[in-house]
């Protein structure tokens, strides 16, 4: 009883994700009863009822195509399509504890789906940071780095320079161990594309993302205001990208159908992202 919202918002970001859009569970009823027990006192005409619960919940307003649920990965269309959804949510259920933070910070990228913000940029950016594999990674084995520092800082001892700024040395040097921006894209990319197809996203995807980094610094540290229409597209575009690729990781190891994976390309998230004007 305490912790079933857990597992209930679970599935409300399972069916959220299909259709695109943030959905707020209603009608809760709670029975102190097993199924087959409430059975027996129905029966036997002694069920004492159940409960309802009432949550304050805000809901998003959800019209005309936002319920058809275009691009999900999964349907129950027949046995097989059913057998495929039962597998894909299972899945989701068993990882919710790890994938918590991620699944929270889609729900809120699906209720920014009418808004052009810094904020949703920045939200799809700490989407993208709690995905597992996400974050920028070491690129360089720690010896490497170890040995090329030590050169380094040899050198700068032989120029005659003092400590201060040998220690300087070895710390930028350190920096080099992880990704660059660029790279960390072009690795993630690399695992979608390879899941999903080449064509699932456009040749300049990478260069997109990467803008998206720059313009979450402007946004940041200050508000920022587009200066043109020109960057208003390029930071639109950009936000969007990041978006597309959230998704597209955060499906990327359930175990989606092939029929599924043809549908996804249609996803709000995704299909938003490629008729985006730049």
């Amino acid at each position: 009883i305490h912790h079933y919202v857990i597992h209930l918002s679970n599935y409300i970001f399972f069916l959220s994700l299909l259709v695109g859009v943030s959905l707020a569970p209603r009608d809760i009823y709670i029975d102190q009863l097993s199924f087959e027990e409430m059975m027996e006192r129905v029966e036997a005409h002694s069920y004492p009822g159940n409960h309802r619960v009432h949550y304050v919940w805000s809901e998003d307003e959800i019209v005309g195509r936002d319920a058809i649920g275009l691009g999900s990965p999964v349907r129950a269309d027949d046995d097989e399509a059913l057998a495929s959804l039962r597998a894909v949510l299972i899945s989701w259920m068993d990882r919710a504890s790890e994938w918590r933070k991620p699944y929270q910070l889609m729900m809120a990228s699906f209720s920014f789906r009418n808004v052009i913000s810094s904020e949703r940029l920045i939200n799809a950016c700490r989407w993208l940071e709690e995905i597992p594999d996400g974050k920028p990674q070491k690129s360089l084995q720690k010896d490497d780095v170890a040995a090329i520092s030590a050169a380094a800082s040899a050198k700068a001892a032989e120029l005659g320079h003092p400590e201060a700024i040998q220690k300087r040395i070895e710390n930028a040097i350190g920096l080099i161990r992880v990704e660059t921006s660029e790279e960390r894209f072009t690795r993630l990319v690399r695992s979608v594309k390879t899941r999903f197809g080449e064509t699932i996203l456009p040749h300049n995807v990478v260069d997109h993302l990467v803008s998206a980094i720059r313009f979450r610094g402007m946004a940041a540290h200050g508000h920022f205001e587009p200066a043109n229409d020109k960057e208003y597209g390029a930071f639109y575009k950009s936000m969007r990208a990041v978006e597309a690729l959230c998704l597209l990781l955060t499906v990327r190891d359930l175990p989606i159908s092939d029929h599924g994976i043809q549908q996804i390309s249609m996803h709000p998230l995704l299909s938003g992202y490629i008729y985006a004007y730049e």
